[in-house]
């Protein structure tokens, strides 16, 4: 039996804090971390797919709803690069 690869994505923003998305294919997963700029874990949770699917579209709806600044219907893909 081939074993799954666990999959994850992190982005930083301006001050230093970083949001982390792992995928766990085992259970079907995602856990989600920020860790502030001097490397203390602020905030962690772990959801399935469609919940975590509903969160960023419920997102997208409120920064629609409250800025000009997006024009279009989706965000747009991050740069994983890294």
């Amino acid at each position: 039996m081939k074993k799954k690869k666990n999959t994850s994505v992190g982005f930083h923003d301006m001050e230093g804090n970083h949001l982390s998305i792992h995928w766990n294919p085992t259970y079907n997963r995602f856990s989600i971390g920020i860790t502030d700029s001097c490397g203390g874990t602020t905030n962690s949770i772990e959801m399935g797919y469609e919940d975590l699917r509903s969160l960023f579209k419920e997102s997208e709806e409120i920064m629609i709803q409250n800025t000009d600044i997006i024009k279009e219907r989706n965000f747009p893909k991050p740069n994983t690069e890294g």
